[in-house]
């Protein structure tokens, strides 16, 4: 996730649309980081706790994590989600055979495989010369697709994924995978939804 970046920001708490409480936080914090270094002591004391909110509530979560070898990672840094899967696909093979990257393919995920393949022969094109060069539509969908609330979508795929290989063979159904699937599922969402109100509440911060 880009939570940290300024398009990253913008787009994963959906600012032009959200309704929490922290919409108003999350702008403060983008205009101080664009603000560079000409800040006060307090405004950096602001920026920070800001930042750290975001890191400790939505970055360091399962719902965002994705395997990657330290060279994929180390490339796509902290940047859009436009940007990072030019970069994962970059040995497509590797990435899209872990099971919990899944989310951010075609086959399994919300990526339309035709925008996709565009993106990629576009940033394989500029390179990292003139990222402004990629069509601005392509980088807004993609954008659009990583924010929190696909984030909780995901954390719920994950804990499914998570509780199928957990469970005691010797245990017969532990976790009613098979006797009720969809419940369990919907127990999870509405855990996950509870969770996702505190972090999106000005008492988080």
């Amino acid at each position: 996730m880009t939570a940290t970046t300024l398009s990253g920001s913008t787009e994963f708490f959906q600012l032009d649309e959200a309704d929490t409480e922290i919409v108003s936080e999350i702008q403060r914090y983008i205009d101080l980081q664009q603000q560079g270094s000409d800040l006060s002591e307090e405004e950096k004391q602001i920026r920070d706790s800001v930042e750290e909110f975001i890191s400790q509530r939505f970055i360091n979560d399962i719902g965002n994590f994705v395997l990657l070898r330290d060279s994929d990672n180390i490339r796509a840094s902290n940047r859009p989600l436009a940007e990072k899967l030019p970069q994962y696909f970059n040995e497509a093979d590797d990435f899209t055979s872990i099971h919990p990257n899944r989310y951010f393919t075609p086959a399994d995920g919300p990526i339309d495989e035709e925008r996709l393949d565009r993106l990629r022969k576009q940033y394989n094109e500029v390179h990292d010369s003139d990222r402004d060069a990629v069509d601005a539509d392509l980088v807004a969908y993609f954008n659009s697709i990583w924010t929190y609330e696909r984030l909780k979508e995901r954390r719920v795929g994950l804990i499914l994924d998570i509780l199928d290989i957990v469970g005691f063979e010797q245990l017969h159904d532990e976790f009613g995978l098979e006797t009720d699937r969809e419940q369990l599922q919907k127990t999870i969402r509405s855990q996950t939804e509870r969770e996702f109100e505190k972090r999106l509440s000005m008492r988080s911060l």
